[in-house]
């Protein structure tokens, strides 16, 4: 019984409250759902919260993903979406608390998280478990805050 509930709360978690556990585009939808936390974190305690509890979250992630990864015998579980909440809550540091701002920063995220360029597809083979399946979203958000900034700077003054 007790196992039962600890796989229950672990795969809430990592799934994002059920999120992950959509059939067509858990990912997206990862991110997407992850953006009112963010503001929501923004609106309370400004950008110091929200980096708080960005390093919780990956921490967590880690940990967490790693025994979901084990019990369901998958190296990289699709399902698992906290990953991409981890990410996406990274690029929204460096984004102004606005909806087209967050919008933009969503879609920047999203497409380095799917295209993987390198070194980002090189460090997703490289590292198994919680680890593996966290790092390679953050490493996406890296290259996003830096097209945020380069597209805001340029675009938006």
């Amino acid at each position: 019984m007790f196992k039962k509930i600890k796989f229950l709360i672990i795969r809430i978690i990592v799934t994002w409250f059920g999120i992950g556990s959509f059939k067509y585009f858990p990912g997206t939808l990862g991110s997407i759902a992850s953006l009112p936390f963010a503001a929501l974190l923004v609106y309370l305690g400004g950008d110091l919260l929200l980096i708080f509890f960005t390093i919780f979250i990956f921490f967590i992630g880690v940990y967490i993903s790693d025994i979901y990864s084990k019990l369901t015998n998958k190296k990289d579980p699709s399902e698992v979406v906290i990953d991409e909440v981890a990410g996406q809550w990274m690029v929204l540091v460096f984004v102004p608390l606005d909806f087209y701002f967050y919008l933009l920063a969503l879609l920047i995220f999203r497409f380095f998280d799917i295209l993987k360029p390198w070194p980002i597809k090189f460090f997703e083979k490289k590292y198994d478990g919680g680890f593996g399946i966290m790092f390679d979203d953050i490493l996406a958000a890296g290259y996003s805050v830096i097209i945020f900034i380069i597209i805001k700077n340029i675009f938006i003054l």
